[in-house]
């Protein structure tokens, strides 16, 4: 598997669409040659202490200004 593109998100609490970071990296022919990442408001909009500060460290500050998770697919398309 020499080409492919590899998506990570992080949550903002338990819930599985409360994405709060997405990040993506394109790879071809064994070298990544595109890397994205951006910060996106979660819904629901509320956050977790743990995994905030123990797992991945991104609060409500960061997140207050991101837009929702909707501009995401118009991002992949260019």
């Amino acid at each position: 598997m020499e080409n492919f593109v590899a998506v990570d998100v992080e949550t903002a609490n338990k819930e599985p669409e409360s994405i709060c970071a997405i990040g993506a990296v394109k790879v071809i022919n064994g070298i990544i040659t595109e890397r994205f990442y951006e910060l996106v408001k979660p819904e629901p909009e509320y956050y977790s202490r743990y995994f905030t500060e123990q797992v991945h460290g991104i609060d409500r500050r960061m997140t207050e200004m991101p837009p929702h998770l909707m501009w995401f697919g118009d991002a992949c398309t260019k």
